[in-house]
């Protein structure tokens, strides 16, 4: 049990890993993003911008060269706008 413990980590390790070196922008729009709300010079919206639901959201990027301009999304919307674009 453990070791299989071990192995899921090192995997999750290496995928995020290869993700940071893949799509180096979306990583810094992310960080500075959260560095904003974090620091108190941004606020997240309570509101679901697409369902409009009160709901803890999620910044989503248009453009990853303006990081502080996103719109606020739940989860299942969120996850929604990316399955739609994949089509």
């Amino acid at each position: 049990m453990v070791a299989t413990l071990g192995i899921r980590a090192a995997a999750k390790s290496r995928r995020a890993k290869a993700h940071r070196l893949r799509y180096p922008e979306k990583v810094i729009a992310v960080r500075l993003l959260n560095d904003a709300v974090y620091g108190g010079k941004l606020r997240r919206s309570v509101f679901c911008e697409e369902c409009g639901l009160p709901k803890k959201t999620q910044g989503h990027h248009e453009d990853y060269d303006k990081s502080l301009e996103v719109n606020w999304l739940c989860k299942n919307c969120h996850a929604e706008l990316h399955i739609e674009r994949e089509l």
